[in-house]
C-alpha cells in the first residue's frame, strides 16, 4: 500500500506543470552577513513540451530567450519573491539555462544581512495556483561571531518525512493494486527524469564545524532530492519508511537511501573561518 501512497503523491505533484520543475537553491553567506541567493528552476525539454511550455509544438531547444523566460520561468514572478525574502533583499538578475537535459532560468538575489533572510523550502510556492508561500515553510538564519569565527544557524520547522498514512498499521493491498501502481509509476517516471530539488549553504571561508552529515568543502547541504535515483531505490525507501525512533536512527536509515539527503534536526549549524 505504501507504493500506492507514493504513487498518489507523485501523481498529484505532476498533475501541475509546476511540480515537474527542478529547483537548485544556493545561499551564499559572507563573514559580514551579506551574500546572495541563487535560485535555478529547470525542466527537462520533453516534459516542458508536454506541459505546453513550448507553444505551437515548437522544439523546446529552439525557444528564444523571451519564449523560455515565460510561463513557469517568468522573471516577473521571481522578482516578486524579493519582497518576502526579507528586509534589504533585492532582485539582481534572471538568465536562461540551456543544457542538454534541462531548460529553465537562474535568478540571483542579493541580501545585506542574513539575519533577516527568509528562504522558503518550497521553491515554487510563489508560482503555485494559490500564489502564496506559507511562513511555516520558511528557512530562517542567524549569524553570530565566536572569536575569529562566524557561526551560521539555519532554522526550520521540524522535518517530518513520513506521512500519517505511512504510520498507520500495515494493510493488505487490494488485489491488483501493486501491479496497477507500478504501471502508473512507470508512466510517470519519464516526466520526473532529471528532477532534482536542492537547498544548500555555501560560506565564504573554511568550514570548521557543522552538525550536518552532508558537508563538502565550503558547501553544506540542507536538502537534496533526486527523483530519478529515489524512484530507482524503492527497497531502501520502503525500509526508511518502516523506521521509527530517534533522529539518529532515522539518519542511519536515510543514509542508505540513494537520492535523498535531508537535514532532520530543526537547526543546521555551520561554524566557519571567514576569508
Amino acid at each position: 500500500m505504501k507504493t500506492a501512497i507514493r504513487l498518489a503523491a507523485a501523481t498529484a505533484l505532476c498533475a501541475s506543470s509546476l511540480a515537474c520543475i527542478g529547483a537548485d537553491v544556493l545561499i551564499k553567506v559572507k563573514g559580514d552577513g551579506s551574500g546572495s541567493v541563487e535560485k535555478s528552476l529547470t525542466m527537462n525539454p520533453a516534459t516542458l513540451a508536454e506541459m505546453g511550455g513550448a507553444k505551437g509544438g515548437k522544439d523546446p531547444m529552439k525557444l528564444t530567450d523571451q519564449e523560455l523566460l515565460s510561463g513557469p520561468f517568468n522573471p516577473e514572478v521571481l522578482k516578486a519573491e524579493a519582497a518576502r525574502m526579507g528586509e534589504g533583499v533585492t532582485f539582481v538578475s534572471a538568465t536562461p539555462i540551456r543544457e542538454k537535459d534541462k531548460l529553465g532560468v537562474k535568478a540571483v538575489f542579493a541580501f545585506k544581512d542574513v539575519n533577516t533572510l527568509k528562504v522558503n523550502q518550497k521553491p515554487m510556492a510563489e508560482a503555485a495556483p494559490s500564489g502564496k508561500a506559507s511562513p511555516e515553510d520558511d528557512l530562517k538564519f542567524a549569524l553570530a561571531r565566536q572569536g575569529g569565527h562566524a557561526v551560521l544557524t539555519l532554522k526550520s520547522k521540524p522535518m517530518d518525512l513520513k506521512s500519517g498514512a505511512a504510520r498507520k498499521p500495515k494493510e493488505t493491498p487490494a488485489p491488483g493494486m501493486d501491479a496497477m501502481a507500478k504501471g502508473m509509476m512507470d508512466m510517470i517516471k519519464p516526466m520526473l527524469k532529471g528532477l532534482r530539488i536542492t537547498i544548500a549553504v555555501e560560506v565564504d571561508g573554511t568550514v570548521v564545524k557543522t552538525n550536518s552529515q552532508y558537508a563538502a568543502g565550503n558547501r553544506v547541504t540542507y536538502l537534496d532530492l533526486d527523483m530519478s535515483a529515489l524512484l530507482a531505490d524503492e527497497k531502501a525507501l520502503a525500509a526508511f519508511e518502516d523506521v521509527e525512533g530517534s533522529v539518529e536512527q532515522q539518519k542511519a536509515a536515510l543514509s542508505k537511501v540513494k537520492g535523498m539527503k535531508v537535514h532532520l534536526e530543526p537547526e543546521m549549524v555551520v561554524e566557519f573561518k571567514p576569508n
